[in-house]
């Protein structure tokens, strides 16, 4: 899983190459991964385009397939605004 992060994290920099602000939040207290998006950059004021999180590792509550699954969704969304 920690591979998937720091390939959501180079694709929140590459964002930056198209004009799109990423920010990328790690919140190891609560083992959360958090992804806010601004559309052709950000503008103050304005609410990120796109919101997105999961969890960043497996525990009680997440299974590790689940962590996965939610983990490449957020790649692959992102990965959208790299086209």
């Amino acid at each position: 899983m920690e591979k998937q992060i720091l390939e959501i994290l180079k694709t929140c920099i590459a964002l930056k190459e198209k004009g799109h602000d990423a920010f990328f939040d790690y919140s190891p207290h609560v083992d959360t991964v958090y992804i806010r998006v601004h559309i052709n950059g950000w503008v103050i004021n304005k609410d990120a385009d796109i919101h997105m999180g999961a969890p960043s590792k497996p525990s009680d509550i997440y299974s590790a397939e689940y962590v996965q699954d939610e983990l490449e969704l957020i790649k692959d969304k992102l990965m959208e605004y790299l086209k």
